[in-house]
């Protein structure tokens, strides 16, 4: 069995730094860690804690809304915090594909150029000049690879 302490201990440092709020480790939250980190990571927390510091300067929402009870304690919260800051945020949700990536040290999937072109006005189907020419260029280096083999 893994031991998550040292991580859960990060995770918890964190959490004082971002909310300011000083709360003793007792084994209950321990646990209340151990659950939260089977969904959700450190960045989730930055991305959270500062979309509710920001309400909380705007006066929408009191201090309470960082207490370790509401913030971590209830993970249900936390999901829709997180949804809701990742929509005002405009960060997508990492795909398995991302994640997967990631984890054996590669950059995250790109589509390529010529499937993301779009021009206002000109539809979907229509590529621009310097498209074309990339994509003829690629065409061209890939045949005589084909031909070399």
């Amino acid at each position: 069995m893994i031991d998550k302490t040292p991580d859960i201990r990060k995770l918890h440092g964190l959490y004082e730094d971002l909310t300011t709020i000083e709360v003793i480790l007792s084994v209950e939250k321990m646990y209340a860690w151990e659950a939260w980190m089977t969904r959700y990571n450190a960045e989730d927390l930055r991305l959270v804690v500062r979309m509710l510091h920001g309400k909380i300067k705007s006066g929408v929402k009191t201090w309470s809304c960082l207490n370790f009870r509401n913030l971590i304690g209830n993970l249900e919260y936390f999901d829709e915090d997180l949804g809701e800051a990742r929509a005002t945020s405009r960060i997508a949700p990492r795909s398995a594909r991302d994640a997967t990536l990631e984890q054996s040290g590669r950059p995250p999937y790109m589509q390529p150029a010529m499937c993301r072109l779009k021009q206002p006005g000109l539809g979907d189907n229509v590529q621009s000049a310097e498209s074309v020419m990339r994509g003829n260029a690629a065409l061209a280096e890939l045949l005589k690879l084909r031909d070399s083999l």
